[in-house]
């Protein structure tokens, strides 16, 4: 590791979640975004949140939070992303709203896809306007003796006819 990799490493360890979060919108976006983004969102994360996730993940959530404000006809935000190490399940599925939901209510839709629930971690985000967002980060077990390119045909290329 070069010294400016080692002074960047620990500038970032010293930082407070909100200056990170404005360091990394600034790295991203443009300057004007970058402070509409930061401080809309830079508090708006729970800590218990901040304990499991990265800035760069809470920059990510916020875009999804806010293209589903942006766009309510389009429904629900969904994110699939592989676990992360020591996590048991096979998938984990983030669920973007902006109303809160059950496990109950959320239960059938990944029973239908024959998916079973591990865990469950929900989050209200509130931003510095007071909105109040939903994010609902499952672990997801594929089916006994499934593997993820046997559960999804979309993973799948079609075959050349013979």
């Amino acid at each position: 590791m070069s010294t400016q990799q080692l002074q960047d490493e620990l500038a970032r360890a010293v930082r407070s979640w909100s200056e990170s979060l404005a360091a990394e919108a600034a790295r991203r976006y443009s300057r004007k975004q970058a402070d509409r983004i930061s401080t809309r969102w830079a508090e708006a994360f729970p800590e218990d949140y901040r304990v499991l996730y990265e800035v760069t993940d809470a920059l990510d959530d916020a875009a999804e939070f806010e293209t589903l404000e942006h766009e309510p006809q389009a429904g629900p935000r969904l994110g699939f992303a592989p676990p992360q190490n020591g996590d048991p399940a096979d998938l984990r599925l983030k669920l973007y709203l902006d109303e809160p939901k059950t496990l109950t209510d959320t239960l059938p839709m990944i029973d239908d896809f024959g998916l079973e629930v591990l865990d469950e971690r929900a989050y209200t985000v509130t931003t510095e306007d007071g909105v109040s967002l939903y994010l609902y980060d499952l672990g997801l077990c594929y089916p006994q003796g499934s593997t993820p390119k046997r559960l999804c045909r979309c993973s799948r290329r079609p075959t050349e006819p013979s």
